[in-house]
């Protein structure tokens, strides 16, 4: 017997523009964090901050004990091959189909951050353990698998980039009396100079995904040319050549973190590497990886094609 879920949370959103550094989008986010403790003080729940080239947003749940999260992503051209990294069988198929595959590439990816970020129990989880029930919607459900727990999410546009607001549903598991179809979830964002308040998260029924994962294939070089031995020199030569950081600041210990400025150019970074290699490995093998010594190490070790 299905029976309805009706939940709001009042989500706080603070805005802060800052320089073109990391640094600079840090100390915004650190701001953006004071001014809502400043605000909310103990009212103010779960929080959750992402930063992007010049604009930070930090959010906070206002008087609910719901652990959220919120990622925020600038427009531009998004590498399709990254979509194996954190997107399931059925998201990466309708993604195929999307009349606007760049802007929905980018749109997912802020889906899956702002669900992991969401997460108390994401610690043996990766963006493609989330399973949306519909990759479509600009609003909806997901649920981590396995486990069966159950998040809800909302996706708005914020300044020229995608803003996704998550949002764990303690309690609740997917398919334990849940709704199958009609979920709907809203949030409603304003973009300001100071403080912005939504409309919050409101969900009006459950939903679960029926969904399967795929092993991805390998990837495979230029037909009759070899792969290149996998060597550091060899690494930190084809990351100075991509547009990450000045070839003088490269070195074994470098930390991958401090490569690019958004998480989503990682994947892009990883991706690339593993094409320029003929490697394969997945989110999960890239989790413990911490500098580019362990990023070298982590190609020797993976299947070549």
């Amino acid at each position: 017997m299905s029976r309805a879920l009706t939940m709001r949370l009042p989500v706080l959103l603070v805005t802060a523009r800052h320089g073109p550094t990391r640094a600079d989008g840090r100390a915004a986010s650190t701001r953006a964090l004071d001014l809502l403790a400043a605000a909310l003080g103990e009212r103010a729940g779960s929080t959750s901050v992402s930063h992007t080239r010049e604009i930070s947003v930090a959010a906070a749940v206002i008087g609910s004990s719901a652990s959220i999260g919120v990622d925020l992503e600038a427009d531009r051209a998004a590498d399709p091959r990254t979509g194996r990294f954190f997107l399931r069988d059925h998201e990466l198929a309708w993604l195929d189909t999307a009349a606007s595959r760049q802007a929905e590439h980018l749109r997912l990816w802020t889906v899956k951050e702002a669900l992991f970020k969401s997460d108390p129990g994401n610690a043996d989880s990766v963006m493609r353990s989330y399973a949306l029930a519909d990759p479509a919607a600009r609003a909806g459900y997901a649920r981590r698998e396995p486990g069966g727990a159950l998040f809800g999410y909302g996706s708005a546009r914020l300044g020229g980039r995608h803003l996704s607001i998550a949002a764990c549903l303690a309690g609740l598991r997917a398919g334990a009396g849940i709704p199958m179809e009609g979920s709907t979830m809203n949030t409603g964002t304003t973009e300001n100079t100071g403080i912005t308040e939504s409309t919050g998260i409101t969900a009006s029924t459950g939903t679960t995904a029926n969904t399967r994962t795929v092993e991805n294939p390998g990837t495979t070089g230029s037909a009759g040319t070899p792969d290149p031995e996998i060597t550091t020199e060899a690494v930190l030569g084809r990351i100075a050549e991509l547009p990450v950081v000045p070839a003088s600041e490269l070195a074994p210990q470098t930390p991958i973190r401090e490569l690019v400025r958004e998480s989503f150019m990682l994947v892009e970074l990883v991706i690339d590497l593993q094409e320029e290699f003929g490697t394969y490995f997945s989110q999960e093998d890239l989790r413990e990886i911490g500098t580019i010594g362990e990023l070298v190490a982590l190609l020797q070790a993976s299947p070549r094609s």
